[in-house]
């Protein structure tokens, strides 16, 4: 089980932060073409024709509460592009959920069943989600948190051996199909949920995901003490000790190498 610090409060709203890293080591990916790739990509979605890529799936969640649709509202008078989507075979959603990108970042925030809220063009998903599964658990505003991978299976099987998460029924397979999107999907005690997605469905060519990840880890050194630029983009809890963390990823049998770095003058942060 996780310690108290994990326990998800039911008026909590992350803590965002943006970072500008100016000191990129030669050969890591190119951030600025992946952001503007994304932003394009959105924005000809926003416009009105359907425009969609695995990126998309780096995105925090929100339920459908009207102080978060209020911002979403806000956030989409300013000009912030967003589209709704709806998904084939899911009924609990019917109005859709919203996907806004932040601007200048390759990360949205998703509003669940806002698309009636906001005038988005909607488009639906037909990746072989099923009507059934996930977590009947409502945790307060944010639930859930996104990213996409290149192996859904090896990081659900890290949430759970490293970070105390346990399995939970994804609505999408969880072995790799012809144009279906691969989940795993995993709960924290705290009811918060982990979702690790591989939209092979949508990629330019069929190996971009693999591509995009061999990118991210040809550049990465952990084990050497190397902090690369894309460590920046993470989901960080506040726990009392890092001592049973250290642990696990020692007893863990996967290749995952971790890096201690201070954050503070007592206080560290494990990546």
């Amino acid at each position: 089980t996780l310690p108290p610090e994990l326990s998800h409060s039911p008026t909590l709203l992350p803590l965002l932060v943006f970072i500008r890293e100016e000191s990129s080591a030669t050969g890591e990916p190119n951030i600025t073409d992946c952001l503007l790739r994304t932003a394009r990509t959105m924005a000809i979605a926003a416009g009105g024709e359907f425009s969609y890529t695995f990126r998309f799936d780096n995105h925090m969640a929100f339920q459908h509460e009207e102080a978060v649709v209020g911002m979403l509202q806000s956030a989409f008078e300013d000009g912030n592009p967003m589209i709704g989507i709806w998904h084939a075979k899911d009924d609990r959603t019917p109005a859709g959920n919203v996907d806004a990108l932040i601007p200048d970042t390759m990360f949205l925030t998703q509003v669940k069943g806002a698309a009636e809220d906001v005038p988005v063009f909607s488009y639906q998903q037909d990746d072989c989600r099923a009507e059934t599964g996930g977590s009947d658990v409502v945790v307060g505003h944010w639930y859930k948190s996104t990213f996409w991978v290149a192996d859904p299976v090896a990081a659900g099987r890290f949430a759970v051996s490293v970070l105390g998460a346990s399995y939970i029924d994804s609505q999408y397979p969880s072995k790799p199909l012809p144009n279906c999107t691969q989940a795993i999907w995993v709960l924290w005690p705290s009811g918060f949920q982990l979702h690790f997605v591989r939209a092979s469905g949508y990629q330019r060519y069929p190996t971009e995901i693999s591509d995009a990840m061999r990118d991210v880890l040809s550049s990465r050194d952990i084990a050497a003490g190397v902090f690369d630029v894309l460590m920046h983009e993470s989901l960080m809890v506040s726990v009392a000790s890092l001592d049973p963390y250290i642990e696990r990823l020692a007893a863990f049998d996967g290749d995952c190498p971790w890096l201690l770095v201070r954050s503070g003058p007592e206080e560290l942060a494990l990546f």
